[in-house]
Protein backbone atom coordinates (compact mmCIF):
# COMPACT_ATOMS: atom_id res chain seq x y z
CA UNK A 1 0.00 0.00 0.00
CA UNK A 2 2.47 2.70 1.22
CA UNK A 3 4.24 1.78 -2.13
CA UNK A 4 1.49 1.99 -4.21
CA UNK A 5 0.47 5.31 -2.64
CA UNK A 6 3.96 6.67 -2.88
CA UNK A 7 3.62 6.24 -6.72
CA UNK A 8 0.36 8.11 -6.84
CA UNK A 9 -1.57 5.18 -7.70
CA UNK A 10 -4.73 3.94 -7.14
CA UNK A 11 -5.73 0.30 -6.44
CA UNK A 12 -7.05 0.02 -9.81
CA UNK A 13 -4.36 1.24 -11.46
CA UNK A 14 -2.48 -1.58 -9.35
CA UNK A 15 -4.61 -4.53 -10.24
CA UNK A 16 -4.91 -3.90 -14.02
CA UNK A 17 -1.58 -3.99 -15.47
CA UNK A 18 -1.22 -7.73 -12.87
CA UNK A 19 -4.16 -8.75 -14.12
CA UNK A 20 -6.19 -9.44 -10.72
CA UNK A 21 -9.19 -7.91 -9.62
CA UNK A 22 -9.08 -4.65 -7.38
CA UNK A 23 -10.55 -7.06 -4.47
CA UNK A 24 -7.51 -9.14 -4.59
CA UNK A 25 -5.57 -5.57 -4.16
CA UNK A 26 -7.45 -4.66 -0.89
CA UNK A 27 -7.14 -7.85 0.26
CA UNK A 28 -3.46 -7.74 0.18
CA UNK A 29 -3.91 -4.63 1.92
CA UNK A 30 -5.95 -5.83 4.81
CA UNK A 31 -3.31 -8.59 5.05
CA UNK A 32 -6.11 -10.97 4.38
CA UNK A 33 -4.47 -12.81 1.57
CA UNK A 34 -1.14 -12.62 -0.22
CA UNK A 35 -0.30 -12.33 -3.80
CA UNK A 36 1.43 -15.49 -5.46
CA UNK A 37 4.52 -15.65 -6.38
CA UNK A 38 3.23 -15.14 -10.45
CA UNK A 39 1.28 -11.88 -9.12
CA UNK A 40 4.60 -10.57 -6.98
CA UNK A 41 6.87 -10.40 -10.12
CA UNK A 42 4.44 -8.94 -12.47
CA UNK A 43 3.61 -6.29 -9.49
CA UNK A 44 7.47 -5.96 -9.29
CA UNK A 45 8.04 -5.07 -12.92
CA UNK A 46 4.82 -2.89 -13.07
CA UNK A 47 6.13 -1.11 -10.12
CA UNK A 48 9.62 -0.61 -11.55
CA UNK A 49 11.43 -2.70 -8.17
CA UNK A 50 11.69 -6.21 -6.66
CA UNK A 51 10.36 -8.93 -5.71
CA UNK A 52 12.60 -8.62 -2.37
CA UNK A 53 11.81 -5.18 -1.88
CA UNK A 54 7.69 -6.11 -2.14
CA UNK A 55 8.06 -8.95 0.15
CA UNK A 56 10.54 -6.95 2.81
CA UNK A 57 13.37 -8.77 2.16
CA UNK A 58 15.59 -5.76 1.43
CA UNK A 59 14.75 -1.96 2.29
CA UNK A 60 16.54 -0.59 -1.04
CA UNK A 61 13.53 -0.38 -3.30
CA UNK A 62 15.90 0.60 -6.34
CA UNK A 63 18.78 -1.91 -6.57
CA UNK A 64 21.91 -0.47 -8.44
CA UNK A 65 20.33 3.05 -8.94
CA UNK A 66 17.44 2.25 -10.88
CA UNK A 67 15.32 5.11 -9.54
CA UNK A 68 12.32 5.53 -12.21
CA UNK A 69 11.88 9.43 -10.94
CA UNK A 70 15.61 9.77 -12.29
CA UNK A 71 16.06 9.95 -15.72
Amino acid sequence: KRLRKGRGFNQKELANPIGVLVDSVRRWEWGHRFPDVEELCRMAKVRKTTVSYLSGETDDEFPLGRNPKVS
